[in-house]
């Protein structure tokens, strides 16, 4: 896919309804950010305003294509690099790194709500061997 999007000024990020009502990206945001191809963003997934630059979010047919005509218009100028930018910024919450965080939070969270399941019930009886 990177040829692809080296060639590309921008892409449409697409989900099923499903993935996208809890705000679920694929691969595709990432690989076309990093070969410098602005990802655009419909409207109806969650959290779009958190990877993507509210230029780059998109309502309706009208919207996409106002969309592309700027951003054809913007190739190779400072602008477009600030759009690059930004999204480049958007991908953190996607970094190995904080999503390792994140899990270690969560077991944690659990671990210790196990343990508090277990002091609250009492020590573990021991079963009897027949």
């Amino acid at each position: 896919m990177q040829p692809l999007y080296r060639r590309s000024v921008a892409t449409m990020l697409l989900a099923p309804d499903r993935l996208a009502a809890c705000g679920q990206f694929t691969q595709r945001l990432p690989e076309a950010v990093l070969a410098g191809c602005l990802p655009l963003a419909p409207a109806y997934l969650r959290s779009a305003d958190r990877v993507v630059p509210e230029q780059l979010i998109t309502t309706d047919a009208r919207t996409t294509r106002a969309a592309l005509t700027a951003l054809t218009r913007a190739l190779n100028t400072t602008d477009h690099v600030d759009l690059i930018t930004r999204c480049l910024a958007g991908l953190e919450p996607f970094r190995l790194s904080r999503q390792l965080t994140a899990l270690t939070h969560l077991l944690e969270h659990v671990q210790e709500q196990a343990r508090g399941r277990r002091h609250a019930h009492g020590p573990a009886t021991p079963r009897r061997r027949r």
